[in-house]
């Protein structure tokens, strides 16, 4: 691990306003960022860049709209995935961008990408 600055909250935002709003309103730490235009794509990017800046991985099932919501929020995320004795679960970037944008709609989708890694076939019905 990287090691997590002192005031990870501002470097978060930093990296927000590097990645995904460069040039736009004036950002806080506590600023909705769903309400600022982050999207599940730019939410991807951010998963990725933190990742790749704090040494941390983010598990798919922490990428939710609470963890996501503020700098403030995500600071609490990288914390909690930079503790000593964390362990990641398997991440799946395309899966946890199709949960953050269909919700509760997907549980049937995932375990149906799940059979089909396996070799079983599949029937949706949506």
């Amino acid at each position: 691990m990287h090691g997590l600055p002192a005031n990870l909250e501002e470097a978060l935002l930093g990296l927000v306003r590097e990645k995904l709003f460069e040039g736009g309103a004036p950002l806080t730490v506590e600023t909705d960022l769903f309400a600022a235009g982050l999207d599940s794509m730019g939410i991807m990017q951010l998963m990725i860049s933190i990742e790749e800046r704090f040494g941390v991985r983010v598990p798919e099932s922490a990428v939710t709209r609470d963890n996501f919501s503020t700098a403030s929020s995500l600071a609490a995320m990288v914390r909690r995935c930079a503790a000593p004795g964390h362990v990641p679960t398997r991440t799946r970037p395309i899966m946890t961008a199709l949960r953050i944008i269909l919700g509760d709609q997907l549980s049937q989708g995932l375990s149906a990408l799940d059979d089909l890694d396996a070799g079983r076939d599949v029937v949706l019905m949506m």
